[in-house]
């Protein structure tokens, strides 16, 4: 049996204002993209993307047609968002549809759009997800480390002093700990985390959902020894738990 889908339902018609749409796409493997988000980027005429080149190719590769040129880009990301907000509502309340777009993965996580989203329902305007993959939630289901409980860090403190600081007030929770992490300090920042965490279990998770992924893992000691013998590559996400 197959089963045919209308994604109009989902667009609301005959209103005054636009509707803003959060569009998540693959976080390596772009055919994680959904069909939804597939569909609304095809009718939706603005895109507020952290990389407006990024998203363009997208849309190339999926063969969603960008003329005639209706259909409007707008660079937004955390160094012009303030600026970009009083510009995207306003096209919102004239009636346009807006999608917003960081460059993999889901909006809002550890990337802007909160603030506007939290304007749009100041205003009453309609908010609304198109959900795909998150690079922290999957490193964490193949992180092998415990997942009833979680807590997401974000981007941690880089200075070596901060960031203990930031890490100490979460050492006795009895939860996994995520963060994002570039390859190129995430074995500097393990090494300074080694006196906090040093009884505890890491997953280092680097390339998710691409052709060479792959899951760093063991005890505190083991991981760091693995990490000083060789390069790291691709974007990281570190998981943290005192328990296996």
């Amino acid at each position: 049996m197959t089963c045919s889908i209308s994604y109009d339902v989902f667009f609301r018609k005959d209103t005054s204002l636009g509707t803003l749409y959060l569009i998540g796409h693959g976080i390596g493997n772009e055919a994680e993209t959904s069909p939804y988000a597939l569909e609304i980027l095809k009718k939706i005429p603005v895109l507020a993307c952290e990389d407006t080149r990024k998203i363009k190719k997208l849309l190339s590769d999926f063969q969603i047609p960008q003329i005639p040129m209706s259909k409007k880009f707008i660079s937004y990301f955390e160094h012009n968002e303030k600026i970009r907000i009083s510009q995207i509502m306003e096209i919102l309340k004239s009636g346009s549809d807006v999608g917003v777009m960081v460059s993999r993965g889901m909006p809002l996580i550890s990337d802007p759009g909160y603030v506007l989203v939290r304007a749009c329902y100041d205003e009453n305007i309609p908010v609304k997800l198109a959900s795909g993959p998150s690079a922290f939630l999957h490193a964490l289901l193949i992180s092998g480390l415990p997942t009833d409980k979680f807590l997401f860090l974000g981007f941690p403190p880089k200075k070596p002093g901060k960031q203990k600081n930031f890490f100490e007030k979460y050492k006795n929770l009895d939860v996994t700990l995520l963060f994002y992490e570039s390859p190129r300090r995430v074995l500097k920042t393990l090494e300074n985390l080694k006196e906090v965490f040093c009884e505890w279990y890491v997953s280092v998770c680097r390339e998710l959902s691409k052709e060479h992924e792959e899951v760093i893992r063991g005890s505190y000691e083991t991981v760091l020894k693995k990490l000083q013998d060789q390069e790291v590559l691709g974007e990281v996400v570190v998981a943290l738990s005192k328990k296996i």
